[in-house]
């Protein structure tokens, strides 16, 4: 099950990412439908749609750990703001809410989601390895985490610090962002599968 649905999409990243590399000696349409930069396009909505996937799976998880604990404990705080998060996200995603930051003259988008994501990522590690959590399910979301976070911000910030890059340098961040942040969406995602698995399993 992990195989037939982990390599199918990494190979869909592979491809949006020779699509948009090879974009500018095809066609300018081409190139606006698989810009890695661009919004509202082909590898826009592949990502909006992992990131939806991966909310539902969140509070699919959340619902059934309720179902099972009288009591809230840190188990259902994390799949709940998992599920909270990765939808706000998708529809970040899809609505290009970070967009509107620059036009409204605010600052930079990431100086400020960075207070919530420092303290997701806090509530994550206590989960991950301060709970009794199943090393498979850390793994999974500990390196999703670890690429997605070095897609959507570490190389984000780079491009902040080092503006203006050379095009050939911009080509190069444009991939290694977009590709980071969809892979680590799909760890992030095969984890939440596996945890459901799990669940259904234990489920008499």
């Amino acid at each position: 099950m992990k195989k037939r649905l982990l390599y199918p999409l990494l190979l869909i990243v592979l491809l949006l990412a020779v699509a948009h590399l090879v974009s500018n000696s095809i066609s300018p349409a081409f190139r606006e439908k698989f810009n890695l930069n661009q919004e509202g396009n082909v590898p826009t909505w592949f990502s909006t749609v992992l990131l939806f996937w991966i909310a539902l799976n969140s509070f699919r998880i959340y619902k059934a750990n309720a179902q099972v604990q009288n009591t809230v404990r840190l188990s259902q705080i994390f799949w709940g703001l998992m599920s909270a998060a990765f939808l706000f996200l998708s529809l970040d995603e899809g609505a290009q809410v970070h967009e509107l930051f620059a036009l409204l003259n605010l600052p930079h988008w990431f100086l400020i989601y960075a207070p919530f994501i420092i303290l997701f990522l806090f509530l994550t590690y206590y989960y991950l390895f301060c709970e009794n959590c199943g090393k498979e399910l850390r793994a999974w979301l500990g390196w999703g985490f670890v690429l997605y976070i070095l897609g959507a911000f570490f190389f984000e910030l780079i491009t902040y610090v080092l503006s203006p890059l050379s095009p050939t340098l911009m080509e190069v961040e444009y991939v290694l962002e977009e590709s980071l942040e969809m892979v680590g969406a799909i760890l992030i995602l095969m984890g939440t599968q596996h945890h459901l698995q799990q669940i259904e399993d234990q489920t008499p």
